[in-house]
């Protein structure tokens, strides 16, 4: 950290250094600490990150841009849902963007850091979110920049088809890999990034049988990382028989 402050400060000189240090030098610091205490990914891990290194971070921002990206590149409207569950909502950023879409609308909210569930849950009481108790189904699941994340994707996938009356969203960074070109595993991970998410991903773990209609739409997110490129998996579940009678 000291080296790059020397770096900034010969390249773009002392006062645009130190504004920098006192910007980014407590995000640095925190990230530092979480990943020494915590396992990368772990709920202690994003429990931390959700009480002191998100917002300032800028994770609030990148998830509302997120959010707003998949407005932009694919068509919810046409879409027939009368609620929404955000999977791995952070400190639920996405929940004015869904509001936008219809003032009825159930928004559901969930995550794994309980801190930043509860958080999410305040913020935004507002506009009527709701806890998800982890049984109600909703029409649409949205889970946006998780996956990269799990390590047991198969078992995640499932969570989030057992969450849905209707249709399943994963939004992902498309086509990310290492500085050397090698595709991100959980063997070689990428910061707390632990797969590749490309089309290869997902033939394997996405398009599944369980869903009747697929599709596959590419984007930018201006949050995203470096490179912008989004991909935006829709998965529509077949009826059953049972519903069908209904």
């Amino acid at each position: 950290m000291i080296k790059r402050f020397f770096e900034i400060m010969r390249n773009e000189g002392v006062k645009t250094a130190i504004k920098k240090a006192v910007k980014f030098g407590p995000v640095i610091v925190k990230s530092k600490i979480s990943k020494a205490l915590f396992k990368i990914n772990s709920k202690k891990y994003w429990d931390f990150r959700m009480a002191l290194n998100w917002s300032g971070a800028g994770g609030s921002e990148q998830t509302r841009g997120f959010a707003e990206s998949l407005f932009d590149n694919v068509s919810l409207e046409t879409l027939d849902f009368d609620s929404v569950l955000d999977y791995g909502c952070a400190l639920g950023d996405s929940a004015p963007v869904f509001r936008r879409l219809r003032k009825d609308l159930e928004i559901y909210l969930w995550d794994v850091s309980q801190v930043g569930l509860d958080k999410a849950l305040k913020a935004h009481s507002n506009i009527n979110v709701k806890r998800w108790d982890c049984s109600t189904k909703v029409d649409f699941v949205y889970c946006s920049n998780v996956i990269e994340h799990i390590e047991n994707v198969d078992d995640f996938v499932h969570q989030l088809i057992a969450a849905s009356k209707k249709w399943v969203c994963i939004q992902a960074p498309y086509n990310e890999f290492l500085p050397s070109g090698d595709r991100i595993t959980p063997d070689k991970a990428h910061g707390e990034h632990i797969w590749t998410i490309d089309d290869e991903f997902i033939d394997r773990y996405l398009n599944l049988p369980v869903f009747d209609e697929i599709q596959k739409v590419v984007g930018l997110a201006p949050e995203s990382w470096p490179g912008g490129q989004q991909v935006y998996f829709l998965g529509k579940l077949k009826v059953s028989e049972e519903q069908v009678k209904k």
